[in-house]
C-alpha cells in the first residue's frame, strides 16, 4: 500500500484551487461579515499574508520534489514544512504541508511522526484535504500491520468527495488482511464504481482476483459426471456390504 498514485494528482488540484481562489474566497467573506470598514488596509494586509504563505509553501514543495527525485535534502525539506505549519497555522497551506511532511516521514519509515502529521491535517484541514488525510492515516497504520486500528482511523464514508474510490480501496485492503473477504470484495467493487475513468489496473486486478478466489468452483461436465458416478458407488456400498454379511 502506497501513499502516492492518483492521490498526488488530487493534491495538485487542491493546491491549484487555493492558488486561484483562496484569496478571493477570504475577501468575499470579509465583505459579507464586516462590510467595507477598513477594507483597503485589511485587503493589503491579507494579500501580503496570502502571498507569503503561498511563497513559503512553494519553497517547501520544491524541496519535497527534490527529496523524491534524488533522495537527498530530507531534513531541510522537513524544516521548511515545519515553518509553513508554524507561520501559517490554521490555513490550507499548513494542512497541505502536514500531508507532505507525512509523506517524507512515511518514506523514512518514521510512522509515528507520519501519523501525527496526518491527524493534524485530518482534524484541522478544510473539507478538500481532511478526507485524503484520513485515507493516508489509515494507510500508515496499515503499513505497521495494525489492521483493526487502521479500519478505525479510516472512519466512515461521509463527505469523501473525490476520494471515495481511494477510501473504498483502502478499506478493501484492510478487510482483506483481516480475512473478511466478502466485505473486501464489496469494498473493491465500490472503489471501481466510484473511480470512474481514473480506476487503476491494479485495483481492477484486486477485485478480479478476490472474486475468483471466493467464488464457488464450477465443475466441468466431465468432472460433474465423474462426481455423480462416485456418489452412486458410495451410496451403493452399504447395500453391498449388507448383502455380503447375509
Amino acid at each position: 500500500m502506497s501513499l502516492d498514485s492518483t492521490e498526488e494528482e488530487q493534491i495538485e488540484r487542491i493546491k491549484q484551487f487555493f492558488r486561484e481562489n483562496g484569496l478571493f474566497l477570504v475577501l468575499a467573506l470579509v465583505l459579507v461579515v464586516g462590510g467595507n470598514v477598513g477594507f483597503n488596509f485589511w485587503e493589503t494586509s491579507q494579500r501580503e499574508v496570502a502571498e507569503a504563505a503561498s511563497a513559503d509553501f512553494a519553497r517547501f514543495q520544491e524541496a519535497v520534489e527534490e527529496v523524491v527525485a534524488t533522495d537527498s535534502g530530507r531534513e531541510d525539506a522537513i524544516a521548511l514544512g515545519q515553518v509553513v505549519k508554524r507561520d501559517h497555522e490554521g490555513t490550507a497551506y499548513a494542512a497541505l504541508s502536514a500531508l507532505q511532511l507525512a509523506r517524507l516521514y512515511f518514506d523514512d519509515k518514521n510512522y509515528e511522526k507520519a501519523e501525527a502529521e496526518l491527524r493534524l491535517a485530518a482534524d484541522a484541514g478544510p473539507d478538500l484535504i481532511a478526507p485524503l488525510a484520513k485515507v493516508r492515516l489509515a494507510k500508515v497504520i496499515y503499513a505497521q500491520g495494525d489492521y483493526e486500528r487502521a479500519l478505525v482511523a479510516l472512519g466512515d464514508e461521509i463527505g469523501l468527495g473525490g476520494y471515495a474510490s481511494s477510501w473504498h480501496e483502502t478499506r478493501g485492503d484492510i478487510l482483506y488482511e483481516l480475512g473478511r473477504l466478502d466485505e473486501a470484495r464489496q469494498a473493491y467493487q465500490f472503489a471501481v464504481t466510484t473511480g470512474g475513468e481514473d480506476v487503476l489496473q491494479s485495483l481492477t486486478m484486486k477485485l478480479e482476483d478476490l472474486t475468483v478466489s471466493t467464488s464457488p468452483v464450477a465443475l466441468s461436465e466431465e468432472d460433474a459426471s465423474n462426481a455423480s458416478e462416485v456418489e452412486v458407488k458410495d451410496s451403493a456400498a452399504p447395500d453391498a456390504a449388507e448383502a455380503g454379511a447375509k
